[in-house]
C-alpha cells in the first residue's frame, strides 16, 4: 500500500490539530455551534422575489405543485415546503408530483411534466431541482405557471422566466455545500417572517438528514449548526427508523445517520413500490401512524431485496470488468436506481473512479461515483454532452462519436491511488489518548470530515493466531496489547490471510482505533478497514 500520511511525524495530534488540518479555524464554534455562522436567507438571489411571488399566489388562491426529487434530499426538501405552506396557510391546495421508477431528475421527466402541464397548477416548487431547464422553464411560462426552484446544484445561468434560488450562483451566499433541503429551509425561513413565525425549528432534522443523505461537506461552519440541533431527532417516520436501525438512538451521528437510516430511505425511494414511496412522503409530512407504520411493515423487505439484487450482479458483473484502466468504464444493465450503488461497490473495490453507462436514445448517460473529485475533469475533458451533480458522485453523458476517445481518456487520466491516512505507527508505538480520540469526537467525523484513520505496520505473526468469531464473518487477532479486529470478511481474505494453514505472516493494516470494554475491562483495540499481507 502507499500511504499518504495527513500529520507529519513529529506533529501532535489531537482535534484541534486535526481539525486545522482541515481548514477549521474556529475549533469551539465547530464542536459546539453557537449559530454565530448562520447566514440570511436574503443573501440568496431572488428570494424577495420568490416570497412575494409565493404570497401572491396564496392570496389569489392558486393551486400550488411541487416536484418530489428521486432521493432523500428531495423527499426532505419537499416535505420542508408542504408543512411550511400548510402551517401558514392551512386552505391552500397543493399537488405532488413524484418520479415514477425511472431515474430522473426534475423537469426533464417528460412523463410526469405532461402531468403537470395538464394538472392545473399556477405556481410549480421544484425544491432540489430543475435550476438547469430551461426548456421547461420556458414550456412552463407559456403555459402560465410560475415556477420557483430552491436548489444546490452548480449551473450556468441563462435568462429564464423562472426564479431561481440557488446556493452556487448567489455570490454573496458563502455555504456552497448546502443540500436542496438547505436552500429549501432558507426560503421557509424567510417566508414565516413576514408572519412573525417560527415553524422551522421543528424541521431541523429534515433538514439535517438531507445535508448528511446527500453527502454535503459537514466541516463547512453553517452545515455543523444544523449538525448540532437537527441531529436530534424528533420527527416521527425518522425516530421509528431510528427506534429500529438505530437501537433506538435518536441523537444520531453524521455515521448512524448515512449507514443506519439514510439507506433505508433511499431503498424506498429506489424501489418500485409507488405505495410505499408515496406513503413515506406522507409520513414525513403528517407523522400519522398508519402511514408510519406502512413504511416500517415494508422497509426491511425492500432494503434487503436491493441488496440481493445489487450483491448478485456485482458477482456476476465483477469478473469482466477491467479494472486497468485508471479510470472504470463499463457498460451495464441493471435497474437505473442501483447504477450508482454497483458503481459505488466498484469504487470501494478498485478505489478508481468509476463511470457505467447505458444507451440512450441521446447516445449514452451514465453514472459516476468516484473516491476523488471526477466532476470537473470529465466536463474538462470536452468528451462529454453534461457532467452534473456532485464533484465524487454525479450523472454524465456522452454520445457514440466520443466513446474511443473516452476509452482513452480513462487509461490515462491520472489518479492518485495512495491511501490517505491520518499517521502511521508501529504497534507499540502508538500513543494511548489516540485510542480515545474517535468515539471522543463521534459527533464530528462525516464528510468533509472523515474519521481519522491509522496505518499500522510490520505486525508479525502466525496465521493460527488469527481467530473466526460468531458466524465467521469477523476475525480477529492479538499483537503487542492490542486486538485487532475485521468485520464482513471474505473468504478470498480468509485466503490471503493463510487462515487454512498455520504460516508465519506480516500484516500492515488501516483501520480506525477505539477502546473495547467486556466485563469491565478496557482494552485497546484496530477496527481493520484494510489489510495487506505483505510476507
Amino acid at each position: 500500500m502507499e500511504i499518504n500520511n495527513l500529520f507529519k511525524k513529529d506533529e501532535q495530534i489531537n482535534i484541534s490539530s486535526l481539525l486545522n488540518k482541515y481548514n477549521i479555524t474556529d475549533i469551539q464554534e465547530f464542536l459546539n455551534p453557537s449559530g454565530k455562522y448562520l447566514e440570511s436567507p436574503m443573501l440568496y438571489d431572488n428570494m424577495l422575489e420568490a416570497i412575494n411571488t409565493t404570497k401572491y399566489h396564496i392570496n389569489l388562491g392558486s393551486q400550488i405543485g411541487i416536484v418530489v426529487d428521486v432521493d432523500f434530499d428531495g423527499y426532505g426538501s419537499a416535505s420542508i415546503l408542504y408543512r411550511e405552506l400548510k402551517l401558514l396557510y392551512p386552505n391552500c391546495m397543493i399537488k405532488f408530483f413524484l418520479h415514477d421508477d425511472r431515474k430522473v431528475h426534475g423537469l426533464t421527466d417528460k412523463i410526469m411534466f405532461d402531468k403537470i402541464l395538464n394538472s392545473g397548477v399556477e405556481l410549480l416548487f421544484t425544491p432540489d431541482s430543475s435550476s438547469s431547464d430551461f426548456k421547461q422553464h420556458k414550456i412552463l411560462s407559456e403555459h402560465n405557471i410560475y415556477h420557483i426552484a430552491l436548489e444546490h446544484h452548480p449551473f450556468i445561468p441563462q435568462d429564464t422566466p423562472s426564479i431561481i434560488v440557488n446556493n452556487q450562483v448567489s455570490d454573496r451566499v458563502a455555504n456552497k455545500c448546502g443540500s436542496g433541503g438547505l436552500v429549501t429551509f432558507k426560503f421557509c425561513q424567510r417566508l414565516e417572517q413576514e408572519y412573525n413565525k417560527n415553524y422551522t425549528k421543528d424541521m431541523i432534522d429534515l433538514c439535517y438528514a438531507s445535508l448528511v443523505s446527500d453527502i454535503m461537506d459537514m466541516s463547512n461552519i453553517e452545515n455543523v449548526v444544523f449538525r448540532k440541533f437537527g441531529s436530534h431527532i424528533h420527527n416521527k417516520m425518522l425516530v421509528a427508523l431510528c427506534n429500529e436501525y438505530n437501537k433506538g438512538i435518536i441523537d444520531v451521528t453524521n455515521e448512524q445517520m448515512s449507514w443506519n437510516i439514510v439507506p433505508k430511505l433511499s431503498a424506498i425511494i429506489r424501489s418500485q413500490r409507488e405505495d410505499v414511496k408515496q406513503s413515506l412522503l406522507m409520513a414525513l409530512i403528517t407523522e400519522q401512524d398508519n402511514y408510519i407504520q406502512y413504511v416500517m411493515d415494508n422497509v426491511d423487505v425492500i432494503h434487503k431485496e436491493q441488496k440481493k439484487i445489487v450483491e448478485n450482479y456485482y458477482k456476476e458483473y465483477l469478473p469482466n470488468v477491467n479494472g486497468d484502466n485508471n479510470i472504470i468504464f463499463e457498460p451495464i444493465d441493471v435497474y437505473s436506481f442501483y447504477t450508482g450503488l454497483v458503481g459505488s461497490k466498484l469504487v470501494n473495490n478498485f478505489n478508481k473512479p468509476t463511470i457505467l453507462y447505458r444507451e440512450n436514445k441521446n447516445g449514452y448517460i451514465g453514472s459516476v461515483r468516484s473516491p476523488i473529485d471526477i466532476k470537473q475533469p470529465l466536463i474538462e475533458s470536452e468528451l462529454f454532452t453534461f457532467a452534473s451533480g456532485h464533484d465524487k458522485s454525479c450523472g454524465c453523458g456522452f454520445t457514440n462519436d466520443n466513446i474511443d476517445k473516452i476509452k482513452e481518456f480513462v487509461k490515462d487520466f491520472k489518479v492518485d491511488s495512495s491511501e490517505k491516512v491520518t499517521q502511521s505507527y508501529l504497534t507499540d508505538k502508538i500513543p494511548t489518548d489516540l485510542f480515545s480520540l474517535t468515539n471522543e469526537y463521534d459527533y464530528v467525523w462525516g464528510n468533509g470530515i472523515p474519521k481519522p484513520t491509522f496505518y499500522i505496520h510490520s505486525i508479525h505473526i502466525n496465521s493460527s493466531d488469527i481467530r473466526e468469531l460468531g458466524n465467521g464473518l469477523t476475525i480477529k487477532f492479538t499483537y503487542q496489547g492490542v486486538d485487532f479486529i475485521h468485520f464482513f470478511t471474505s473468504n478470498k481474505l480468509k485466503e490471503e490471510l493463510y487462515m487454512d494453514k498455520p504460516t508465519k505472516i506480516v500484516l500492515n493494516v488501516i483501520g480506525t482505533l477505539d477502546w473495547n470494554e467486556f466485563r469491565g475491562k478496557k482494552t485497546k483495540q484496530v477496527i481493520m478497514d484494510k489489510i495487506e499481507c505483505v510476507e
